[in-house]
């Protein structure tokens, strides 16, 4: 039975289980819906996904945002955080606006497919805090 006492050196295994099964749920579906403004391969889009959440959370939390400031914050060297932005603003994810990137409203207008996106997204949350509190 060497998995369960694997299992039991690791602190609070349930709770780590539940939480990794919920970040990877989530990313996987943010690639699965966006798959179109990204590279074919979930693990290189990774690093796009997380710039392009950090322009987003930065505009809908009204907070100024730089390459800088999100190169420090994700730990992306200035010129990589660059590029991947210049990326997204290629295939319509982002727009340039006064100097600085914004996501594109168009990108996440009401349609059924977005509705359909966050239900789901909602849907591993709240699954993953049932789990929890089980």
């Amino acid at each position: 039975m060497p998995e369960k006492q694997n299992k039991r050196q690791i602190a609070f295994a349930r709770e780590r289980l539940v939480v990794g099964e919920v970040i990877l749920a989530l990313l996987m579906a943010i690639f699965e819906r966006h798959s179109r403004s990204l590279k074919d391969n979930f693990g290189s889009s990774l690093e796009t996904m997380a710039i392009g959440m950090a322009v987003l959370l930065s505009q809908l939390a009204d907070e100024p945002n730089s390459i800088m400031l999100m190169a420090k914050t994700l730990k992306i060297p200035s010129k990589t955080v660059e590029l991947r932005l210049k990326e997204l603003a290629d295939n319509g994810v982002l727009i340039k606006d006064e100097g600085s990137y914004v996501a594109n409203p168009e990108m996440f207008a009401e349609s059924l497919e977005d509705a359909r996106h966050v239900r789901r997204m909602r849907s591993i949350i709240l699954g993953g805090a049932k789990r929890l509190e089980a």
